[in-house]
């Protein structure tokens, strides 16, 4: 009895195994189906002969059948309800597929479906039929299917083909070098037409960084702009100079994003117009000198001839006029003094800041200590000043005598603007754009009218009644010494927004003889 007993504690031990290790093959078999049914795309389990076993959620998801009722059915009557034209691609390709799936083979496809409108990758995978829970003559040759859906990327794949080739079409025909730069400078390919001069790049230069084949100065250029474009996203220009047998020629860089990870580098000789530009310059400059003389002798000939004509009248009535009527005359004169100290002040902040001298300074503190000095007369005059820092825009390469000096002429004006303004209000933000850090001063004044933007860097021009018309042309000056520039926006009567920019590293020293681009203004 003993005996018999033993061995039935045994079969109900291994009776416990089973059950146990049941219950753990049916937790690992919902596990998976749960897997397989958050699946994007449909995955089959099918005979060679194609006939369905069983699938996962994904049919429902593509509205093609209920998962429930897929035990029979043909995968091509899933795919294609209906279908019995010899010309469909499941009935071509289905041959070859059971074939390979015969030998144990995987096969794959990639095909655009008409029916579905979508481009289809199917994977057909033979699968072992002893891991099956199923009688062996029913799993013998089955196989997994997977269908994806593939049609975003192939129609990416598509348009980049495009572009590319638009692109290319576009090189054979414009008279610039097109190069194609990786997002760190390395050359992908390099084209050019007939008309295009030599610019350092050739085919040869293939796979090597373009900012390792010029020297320092140029490839530092180059360096910077290839940050900034990863950055902004956004076109950054260049200008670069190269000795060559023939003289100086002088280059024009744009670069632009292509795609995600490329650049695009256009590449122009300018030197004829740099030579037409610098001609333009000296007119220019002997126009300005026009303007200057002009107004020389305008606000001083005014002050010298009131003071002439006072002093006449003062001479003439000498033993008649009374004490306080010769303090009046007295008075007057130096009324008018005053008027060309003035003037001569202006013309001496004109050309003082010929030398500057840029260091890194604290942009943020810069602007606190300076609104410190202005703000308790500003508010005396209601006006508010609001500032908005950003973090990323602290440092910046200026000479602090010299930005002073900008900022008092730009925000003197803006307070100048709001004489009718009920609440008068100066926004400053500073804001860091690629390598250079901009602080943008708004104001809601009576702003410019639109027949006066394009002389408002002249000297000496005004539509202030004790304006001198020298205070932008001098902040236009400075910044130009300092390798930084300033734009004017704004629309009348709905205020005025000043943007300057300096560097917001020391790229470069100061150029004394730096011109600025008149179309910039």
């Amino acid at each position: 009895m003993g005996y018999v007993q033993e061995e039935i504690n045994v079969k109900e031990n291994v009776n416990l195994i089973q059950s146990e290790n049941f219950r753990l093959l049916e937790i690992a078999k919902k596990e998976w189906e749960t897997a397989i049914d958050a699946l994007d795309q449909i995955v089959l389990l099918i005979k060679n002969n194609g006939i369905i076993v069983r699938g996962n959620r994904s049919v429902e998801n593509w509205n093609l059948h209920s998962v429930t009722s897929l035990n029979g059915l043909h995968i091509h009557e899933l795919l294609h309800p209906g279908c019995r034209s010899p010309e469909c691609y499941i009935a071509q390709y289905w041959p070859n597929a059971r074939e390979k799936m015969a030998q144990g083979h995987p096969f794959e496809l990639h095909h655009f479906d008409p029916i579905l409108n979508r481009h289809l990758h199917i994977q057909i995978r033979p699968i072992l039929p002893q891991i099956l829970d199923a009688d062996p003559d029913e799993t013998k040759d089955l196989t997994v299917v997977l269908i994806k859906d593939i049609t975003e990327p192939v129609q990416v794949e598509r348009q980049k083909r495009q572009t590319t080739a638009e692109i290319q079409a576009i090189f054979e025909v414009l008279p610039e070098q097109f190069i194609r730069l990786g997002l760190d400078g390395t050359i992908l390919a390099e084209r050019r037409s007939g008309q295009s001069r030599d610019s350092y790049i050739s085919h040869d230069s293939i796979g090597k960084k373009i900012q390792d084949l010029y020297i320092t100065n140029i490839s530092h250029k180059f360096r910077q702009a290839i940050d900034e474009v990863n950055e902004t996203k956004t076109l950054v220009m260049i200008e670069y100079s190269i000795p060559t047998p023939e003289g100086e020629q002088t280059y024009e860089a744009r670069l632009l994003p292509l795609l995600d990870d490329q650049i695009i580098l256009i590449i122009r000789n300018i030197t004829e117009k740099v030579r037409l530009y610098s001609m333009a310059q000296t007119m220019d400059l002997m126009r300005n000198l026009g303007f200057i003389f002009s107004g020389i002798r305008h606000e001083i000939g005014n002050p010298i001839n009131a003071i002439k004509m006072t002093m006449s009248v003062l001479k003439k009535n000498i033993d008649r006029f009374d004490r306080e009527k010769v303090l009046e005359y007295i008075e007057r004169v130096l009324t008018e003094i005053y008027r060309v100290e003035y003037l001569l002040k202006n013309l001496k902040n004109f050309n003082m800041f010929e030398e500057v001298t840029p260091v890194e300074i604290n942009l943020e503190d810069f602007m606190e200590k300076f609104l410190a000095l202005i703000q308790k007369d500003y508010e005396k005059k209601g006006i508010t000043i609001k500032t908005i820092y950003d973090p990323k825009a602290k440092l910046a390469f200026a000479d602090p005598r010299a930005l002073h000096q900008v900022f008092l002429n730009v925000i003197s004006n803006a307070a100048d603007a709001m004489f009718a303004t009920d609440s008068p209000l100066i926004q400053v933000i500073t804001r860091n754009i690629g390598n250079k850090k901009q602080i943008v001063i708004t104001d809601n004044g009576i702003g410019i009218p639109s027949t006066y933007k394009k002389s408002i860097f002249q000297p000496f021009f005004t539509t202030k009644p004790e304006g001198t018309g020298l205070g932008l042309n001098i902040v236009q000056k400075i910044l130009a010494r300092m390798n930084g520039s300033i734009e004017i926006r704004s629309i009348e009567n709905s205020g005025t927004t000043v943007i300057i920019s300096i560097p917001g590293e020391n790229h470069e020293p100061p150029q004394k003889d730096r011109k600025v681009d008149p179309d910039h203004r």
